[in-house]
């Protein structure tokens, strides 16, 4: 008999041929098994992350990764060149956006047009005026927005019941 991966598969097998132990010895025999295979060893391999995990790891400093994790991101840069270029140009945008530093926005929207985000540009080019006040106003709106959301969350868990007074009635203290 061959040597399944899943110990289910393999269980409901072996008490099709007559077996009348339990699942958990099936399944602690396999694990042990596969444990001392070394061919097992040799064809397992890290999933490489996807989505929100991708894009953090490939905009971390690299000097904070682990060495597994820079080898990544460096072999995806050199297999794909205009992705270490758009990660490159993102950066710039998220030090001017949150450090609020130096650049250049204009000249950063110019080089953002060679990127894969090229799509991005005209429409924070349209924005140029709110990005730029952005960066010299200390002005902001989290607390407002922070207030929505509260309410919002509050209506939803009214179930679309809530007319205006009673959601009034939820939300300001009684005096």
């Amino acid at each position: 008999m061959y040597l399944k991966n899943n110990a289910t598969t393999l269980w409901r097998e072996l008490v099709s041929l007559g077996f009348t132990g339990k699942y958990g010895i099936v399944r602690k025999w396999l694990t042990t098994r596969q444990a001392a295979s070394p061919q097992q060893h040799a064809r397992r391999h890290a999933v490489p992350p996807l989505g929100q995990k991708l894009a953090r790891l490939l905009l971390t400093d690299p000097g904070t990764l682990a060495d597994q994790q820079t080898l990544f991101v460096r072999e995806h840069f050199a297999a794909e060149p205009q992705l270490g270029k758009t990660t490159s140009w993102v950066r710039r945008m998220q030090n001017l956006l949150c450090r609020k530093s130096e650049d250049n926005l204009r000249l950063l929207l110019e080089a953002g047009k060679d990127t894969l985000l090229s799509r991005l540009v005209p429409a924070l080019e349209r924005d140029a005026a709110a990005i730029r006040a952005s960066l010299v106003i200390s002005w902001t709106t989290s607390p407002v927005e922070r207030q929505i959301s509260r309410l919002k969350m509050i209506k939803r868990t009214m179930f679309g019941g809530a007319d205006f007074e009673l959601l009034r009635a939820r939300v300001l203290p009684i005096s």
